[in-house]
């Protein structure tokens, strides 16, 4: 769901995994302070965080338009492959979603339930199809934000968080975006085997084919 920045024009659309958590906390701390300190003093935000308040759905346009028919889109995109790999950093290894599924389960499915960066990424489309936590995190940029960039007043790569809000500002709005979800161990991208890094490449075509000339290459 597009989360829209009070008092200004602008309708923020979220892609998991690109400092989405970050801007959303900035726009809730400006939209709705009371939830804003609920959620930041709660010591269990599994329960009630701010996915709660303003969850991320599949590109559904019309309803920005029905609901929202003035606004202007704007999104922060990041390039898949270093987004996949930072995912997994945070979701598989620090949050530890594969836990969440039997590990007959992932065994039946041909899947191991601790895989290192290169056996995920190459199984990326099977372990999306045996867990929502993965699909959800995982998905591609098309899946949250459609395939037509032309429909987004602005487009941010993840090193233009400053210019986002400097946008807002124009607006008379300051947001404070923190930065968070930063757990887990160092893992980068020099980690990828080629057969791990042609399978994100694969995985995400759709991406580098609409979005590749706005990520951060």
């Amino acid at each position: 769901m597009p989360v829209p920045i009070q008092a200004t024009p602008y309708l923020y659309f979220p892609v998991p995994k690109v400092a989405c958590t970050s801007v959303k906390m900035g726009i809730l701390r400006h939209n709705d302070p009371q939830a804003f300190n609920t959620i930041s003093a709660s010591d269990d935000r599994r329960k009630y965080n701010v996915h709660t308040v303003y969850p991320s759905y599949q590109f559904k346009p019309w309803i920005a338009r029905l609901k929202w028919p003035r606004r202007q889109w704007i999104c922060v995109v990041r390039d898949p492959i270093k987004r996949a790999v930072s995912g997994y950093r945070n979701r598989i290894l620090f949050h530890k979603d594969l836990e969440k599924i039997p590990a007959e389960e992932l065994t039946q499915n041909g899947l191991v339930p601790n895989p290192d960066l290169n056996s995920f990424a190459s199984n990326l489309q099977k372990y999306c199809d045996v867990s929502m936590a993965v699909h959800h995190h995982f998905a591609p940029h098309c899946f949250y934000l459609g395939t037509k960039p032309e429909l987004y007043t602005r487009i941010f790569k993840l090193s233009e968080i400053d210019d986002l809000t400097a946008l807002v500002a124009t607006s008379g709005v300051a947001l404070e975006i923190p930065h968070e979800q930063t757990g887990g161990p160092k893992v980068s991208i020099s980690d990828l085997s080629k057969e791990g890094h042609d399978a994100l490449c694969a995985f995400y075509a759709e991406d580098y084919n609409h979005w590749g000339n706005h990520f951060d290459r």
